[in-house]
Order: C-alpha cells, then sequence, then structure tokens
C-alpha cells in the first residue's frame, strides 16, 4: 500500500511519504483567483500526475512532478466554474469535467471533455441533448472508462460508449455517484436521503433510508461514497452530520462506522443525580438530521446513540428532573433544541417540523414530542416560531402528589419571532419565554414585561432569550439572558437587553442589566448576554458574560445583590467569547471559553468569586473551543465535562492550592522533598512554579523522533516579570509552555 499522500489546505500542496507521519509543503498552486483547492485527484495509473481545482475558477491545474509546478488548463469561459471532474483510468490524458456559471439565472451548466491531457478542451453538452439536465455535479467512469455515469440535481445519465451517446437513468436529486469496480452494472447515488441503488446499469433503483436513520424517524442526507479498490464488497458512505456508514458482503444493509471519529458540536450536557457514571451529551449546529443525543453509562469512555422518537436536529439543553432521579430507567429527561421541517422519514414524506421541546421518561433512551401551545407556522414551510430553544429549567417547588412526585413547572427560553404587520410596526408571533404547568403538556407565553422589536436599519430586531436561571430557595425569583444578535448598524438599537428578572414565577419580567457594558453609550442597548450562572449556595450572587456585538469579545460580569447591579469579574481570562459559565456547591466558577486565532480557549476556573481566573486547560484537547460545562460533585474529587467543538471531554479536579495546575499531591513528590527548584519553599505553595510527574521525552536512535522513556518529575519555573520559562528535573527534553497553558 502506498505511503504517498497528499492533502490541500488553501492553495498549498502537503506531502506525506510515509503514510500521515510527517507532511511537508511541496508547492503553492501559481494563482491568485479562488478561494482554496476545491478537489484533488492522482490520475489512475500515473502517480506523478496530479490535477487539482480551485473553488470559483474556470481552470483544471496538472502537475506531472508530483505536485512540485503546476500547468494551468482553462476551460469554457472565465465565468464558468469547474464544479466535477473525471480521469479516464486507462489514459490520464482523457479528462471529463463540468462547468457552472452563476452570473446568469437560471445558472448556465456546460460539460466538456479532453484528450490530450486538458491542453484542449471539447463541448459535450449538446450531446446529453434532451435525455437529461446538464447540471452535472458529479462523474464516474468504470474501470474500462467506456462506462460514464453523471448525476446532478434533476436527473442522472449514461453513456456505454465513451461519451458519444447518452441516456437518461434517473430523476433523483443527487451530487455523487460511484460505481463498483468489478461490476460496473452496480453504483449508487449520494446527496438525498439515505442512498440510491442499482444493480442493473441504472435500470431501476431502490431508495435505501431505514439504515441511514439520524433517530426512528428522520434519515441522514448522505455526501459521498466508494467502493473499496481492495474489497468490492465493502462499501463506505459518507453523510453531512452522522458520520461513516459501511456495508459488507455478510450485511443486508448500511450500518454506522464511527469508531475513534470525533467531529461534532456539543452544546448540552447532563450527569445523573444519582449515577454519577451515566453522561447525557447533545449535540448542536445542524440543520439536517443528525443523531443529537448520546448516552455514556461509564462516565464518559463509551458513547451510545440514544435517539428514538428525538425528532430534533440538534440539542442546547439537557434537563434532569431530580424528583424522578431514583432509578435510572425511570428518569424524566428534557431536551431542547431545534427541528426544521426539511426531514424525509422512511416512507419519504417530509415531516412536519415542532417547537423543539422533547421529554424522555426512561433516561433519555426514548423521547417524545411535547409542543403543544407553541406556535408553529403552518405548512407548507411549518417552522417553529419559537426558533431555537436554548434553554429549561424546572420549578424545584412544583413536585407532585405533595411535592415529591414530578416537577410540574418547567420554563423554555428561545427566540421568539416578531415581524412586519404592514402597517409600519411589528406583529408579535412567538413569545421568548413559555411555561408549561403540566410537566410540558401545554405551554403558554410568559414574557410579560420583556421589550419587543424595533426597527433597526430596516429590519425588526428584539432581545432572543438564551438561558434561564430559577432561585432554588424562592423560585418566585427567576433570571433570564438575552441577546439582540445584530452588529455594524448605524443607529445603536435602544431596546432593554442583556438580563432580565421575574419575581412572580414569569407572570412579569423587569430589566436588570445595570451596570453591564452598553452597546453606544448611554441610552443605547446593553451588550448580549450569552451564558448565566447563579451561585447555588447563594442566589443573589450571579454571573454573566456580557458579549460585544461588534468586537466579540466577551466579560464576565457579578451581581451579589440579585441583579440590581453588575460588576467586573474577568481578571486573568485572557481569551475571547464565554459560551458557559458553571458554579459548584462551594462557589467556584467555570467558564467555557472559545478562542480565536492567537488566542486560544479553554477552561478557566475561579475559587474567588470571579476576582481572578486560572485556565485548567492543560489536558484539554488542543484547538478545541468549548461550549458546555457540567459537573459531577458526588465523588471525593469533582469531575468537571466540558462539550467542545469535537468531543466531551472531562478532568478530574484535584486538590491544587496554588492554582497553578499540578495536584498538590505530585509537586509534594518533587525532588528536595517536594521543592523542586530548590528556592527552599514547597513547590505546591507556590503559583509561578509547577511540578509534575510525566512521561519525559527521550532521544530515539535515528536523532530525530521521540519515544517515551520512564517516569519521572519535572519542575517548570516562571520568572517574572519576563515570564521565562526555567525546566528543572530528570528530563532529557520537555515541551515548554507559556503560563497561560500551564494555569
Amino acid at each position: 500500500m502506498s505511503q504517498i499522500l497528499y492533502v490541500a489546505q488553501g492553495n498549498t500542496l502537503y506531502k506525506t511519504t510515509n503514510g500521515g507521519i510527517s507532511w511537508l509543503p511541496v508547492s503553492t498552486l501559481p494563482v491568485t483567483s479562488g478561494n482554496g483547492i476545491y478537489t484533488l485527484s492522482i490520475a489512475p495509473g500515473t502517480p506523478a500526475r496530479l490535477f487539482a481545482t480551485l473553488w470559483g475558477n474556470n481552470t483544471v491545474y496538472r502537475s506531472d512532478d508530483g505536485g512540485v509546478t503546476w500547468t494551468g488548463l482553462p476551460l469554457g469561459a472565465p465565468d464558468e466554474f469547474v464544479q466535477a471532474w473525471a480521469v479516464d483510468p486507462t489514459n490520464a490524458d482523457h479528462l471529463w469535467a463540468s462547468t457552472r456559471n452563476d452570473t446568469t439565472y437560471p445558472p448556465v451548466f456546460r460539460f466538456y471533455s479532453s484528450v490530450d491531457g486538458g491542453v484542449s478542451w471539447a463541448d459535450h453538452t449538446a450531446a446529453l441533448g434532451g435525455c437529461c439536465a446538464t447540471d452535472v455535479y458529479d462523474i464516474a467512469l468504470d474501470a474500462s472508462g467506456t462506462i460514464i455515469y453523471l448525476t446532478g440535481a434533476s436527473g442522472q445519465a449514461k453513456s456505454t460508449d465513451g461519451g458519444v451517446t447518452w441516456i437518461n437513468i434517473g430523476a433523483y436529486d443527487a451530487r455523487s455517484v460511484f460505481i463498483n469496480p468489478s461490476d460496473s452494472n452496480e453504483a449508487y447515488l449520494a446527496g438525498t436521503t439515505g442512498v440510491i441503488h442499482t444493480t442493473d446499469g441504472g435500470s431501476t433503483w431502490t431508495v435505501l433510508r431505514a439504515n441511514f436513520a439520524a433517530n426512528d424517524t428522520t434519515v441522514a442526507i448522505s455526501t459521498a461514497g466508494l467502493f473499496s479498490p481492495h474489497d468490492p464488497n465493502l462499501v463506505l458512505v459518507g453523510t453531512e452530520t452522522t458520520g461513516v456508514y459501511k456495508k459488507t458482503a455478510s450485511m443486508s444493509g448500511f450500518s454506522p462506522s464511527n469508531q475513534g471519529l470525533s467531529a461534532t458540536m456539543v452544546r448540552a450536557l447532563a450527569v445523573h443525580p444519582s449515577n454519577p457514571d451515566y453522561v447525557l451529551a447533545g449535540t448542536g449546529e445542524f440543520i439536517a438530521p443528525t443523531r443529537p443525543h448520546f448516552i455514556s453509562p461509564n462516565g464518559g469512555v463509551n458513547w451510545l446513540s440514544a435517539a428514538s422518537g428525538l425528532d430534533a436536529q440538534y440539542l442546547r439543553a439537557l434537563v434532569i428532573d431530580p424528583n424522578t432521579s431514583a432509578s435510572v430507567g425511570t428518569t424524566v429527561v428534557y431536551a431542547t433544541g431545534a427541528k426544521y421541517p426539511t426531514d424525509i422519514d422512511f416512507t419519504g414524506s417530509t415531516r412536519p417540523a415542532n417547537g423543539g421541546i422533547y421529554k424522555s421518561t426512561d433516561g433519555g433512551q426514548t423521547w417524545a414530542v411535547i409542543d403543544t401551545g407553541l406556535p408553529i407556522d403552518p405548512p407548507p414551510y411549518g417552522y417553529s416560531w419559537f426558533g431555537i430553544v436554548r434553554d429549561l429549567a424546572l420549578d424545584p417547588s412544583s413536585g407532585a402528589g405533595g411535592g415529591s412526585g414530578p416537577l410540574q413547572t418547567l420554563f423554555a427560553v428561545g427566540s421568539g419571532r416578531f415581524s412586519d404587520n404592514g402597517s409600519g410596526s411589528y406583529a408579535k408571533q412567538a413569545a421568548r419565554i413559555y411555561k408549561s404547568t403540566n410537566a410540558g403538556g401545554s405551554w403558554t407565553a410568559s414574557d410579560t414585561g420583556m421589550d419587543e422589536a424595533e426597527l433597526i436599519d430596516g429590519r425588526w430586531v428584539w432581545p432572543h432569550a438564551t438561558q434561564i436561571e430559577i432561585n432554588p430557595s424562592n423560585p418566585a425569583i427567576m433570571y433570564v439572558a438575552t441577546f439582540l444578535g445584530i452588529s455594524g448598524t448605524s443607529t445603536p438599537p435602544t431596546l432593554g437587553n442583556g438580563i432580565w428578572k421575574s419575581t412572580d414565577g414569569g407572570a412579569s419580567w423587569s430589566l436588570s442589566s445595570n451596570g453591564l457594558p452598553r452597546v453606544a453609550g448611554a441610552g443605547s442597548s446593553y451588550f448580549d448576554v450569552l451564558s448565566l450562572a447563579m451561585d447555588p449556595s447563594n442566589p443573589d450572587t450571579l454571573y454573566a458574560s456580557a458579549h460585544d456585538p461588534d468586537t466579540f469579545e466577551s466579560e464576565i460580569y457579578k451581581t451579589t445583590d440579585g441583579g440590581a447591579n453588575w460588576t467586573p469579574a474577568n481578571t486573568g481570562i485572557t481569551s475571547t467569547d464565554v459560551r458557559d459559565i458553571l458554579v459548584d456547591t462551594d462557589g467556584h466558577i467555570y467558564a467555557a471559553v472559545a478562542g480565536r486565532p492567537g488566542n486560544p480557549g479553554g477552561i478557566y476556573r475561579s475559587t474567588d468569586g470571579g476576582n481572578s481566573w486560572h485556565a485548567i486547560s492543560v489536558d484539554l484537547d488542543g484547538g478545541v473551543t468549548a461550549l458546555k460545562l457540567t459537573i459531577d460533585e458526588s465523588g471525593p474529587n469533582k469531575i468537571l465535562y466540558a462539550g467542545t467543538g469535537r468531543s466531551v471531554q472531562n478532568i478530574e479536579l484535584l486538590p491544587d492550592a496554588d492554582l497553578d495546575g499540578a495536584p498538590d499531591a505530585s509537586e509534594a513528590t518533587a525532588p528536595n522533598g517536594g521543592d523542586g527548584n530548590g528556592d527552599g519553599t514547597a513547590d505546591n505553595t507556590q503559583g509561578q512554579v509547577a511540578s509534575v510527574t510525566t512521561s519525559p521525552l527521550a532521544e530515539s536512535g535515528s536523532g530525530n523522533t521521540w519515544q517515551t522513556a520512564g517516569i519521572s518529575q519535572i519542575t517548570i519555573e516562571v520568572t517574572p516579570p519576563e515570564r521565562q520559562l526555567r525546566t528543572v528535573g530528570e528530563c532529557r527534553s520537555a515541551r515548554q509552555h507559556p503560563r497561560s497553558s500551564l494555569t
């Protein structure tokens, strides 16, 4: 098997000759137009010949020396964009390509071939005749190069004579086609729901949906697939939001094949109150069918999809009813998120939208929609006017049967909806807060007193609700965080925004944002508040992240008087965009922070009421965006879970009095009786000194690679004010980090 691989980033090509162990840049394509390399292929049978196209460019680029130098081979008109192309597997000089021109409406599609490696092109658009649409999105050739399949948004075509004549073989919306290399009569189409399969060269097709279930109602959208060149009985299919599926000779259908694949936005987390190994996670940011919910029975080691009946495309909150948590199997769990109306069920019918609130009575295994009373746009559009349901809170005093039964009063917060009424004002179509007094059986609007809509630069804007907190000792008191979600306006908004407070159980609300920063000075709206958390032991103390809509910078603010006044509380947080805040029962605060280029995010902690913050991201998978936090406080040491842009990660919060990221017990094992830097003071009392037990790196025999060589102790000291690092210990070589990544 070849160890030579290529990958493109932007306009630059990278190459590995050792199977991906190391990569080196080979070249940059010699063009200034386009937005990066769009496609990249190696000519079959001619491994030194590469072809590439760039987004928005009418040129195929060819390299005959493994990508070192490139020749541009334009085709068609300058306004045409190369959309798909393929190389004849028997002749590297024979190419097929399709283009798209968006300068006219509807777009113009054309189809070309070249027999001289792209030096010249012949237009074959007319050869397709009236048999099929010419919007060619993918081209596939069989092993002989004479049988060709084309697919587009409105149909499929096939040639059995090398492209001389064509016949129409389908009318499916499909963006990809792939052929069995050992049997050209078998092919799959991807791009609609599931995949579409033929075994007779396209004379008949079978739509396969059942095995591509995002849950038990909706079907994943496939994107691409292939037959293994080594085993034509192995078929792999990629999907838009549910990973990879595979089929083997022994399988009647496809099944998920995502072991080790992590590429999920985790936006919701919950730990079971009586079984801390039972963790729930919800995924977000998708607008297509997906598996939105997973359960881990072993503290995050393994995850299982648990989306039966969960007709959602993504989740933003998971909330467990503590009154039902004596047994996992009877635990009530609520989930919120969104469902768009484009889902297709197993019969091929479009499923209607729902209100984005869901309920499970068996610990999250199976789900039902609970949206009675939520406003939903009538068909054919059918989307929820409540919008994204971002959070849900339970009134802890509303238990059925005298208080110990399932909690009955719920509050859900979302975007709401206002629109122009055609008479110079607006119409309110959905509230930002809805309340249920029967455990989600029905919902009524509950946002009286909140500012509604304002016309800004020709469009209506309004405060969207994002998080809600209820005072556990006095549930009549509650707080809601809101945001406007606008930026760069010529007229500053003046709507009330930020934090809203209710003292009558949600019947009415008043603005409670005094002290938060304003968008454009006195009288203008406050910054967007994207996260809000209450100190469970002191409910008058809350923390909020105020987000500048123009710079995307966040600052944490604190109130100690129930929202009457807010003051900054973010010293030590150097990153931007705080996505979530959590306060544990000891009053320690945690912030999930998304980074920016050159300013990485992570997880921060404060143990002094927000006066100072320290990063606790040493072992957090590098480069991730931290989105959601939850904590397990049932054991001797707390376990913090973080939902990130690609996984769920957790950390055991070991005692660390000096807050330098190295646990006290580890620093106590440093040389000199715990004084690793030999300054006469124990390392575990010095925040600028971190002593950790680690696996040092030792030079291998080759001289340029490294391997683990036993356990040793290293001590890293930061010397102010230059903030230089000094490494002390037995390790021959160690990677030295700046202070911000050690704390």
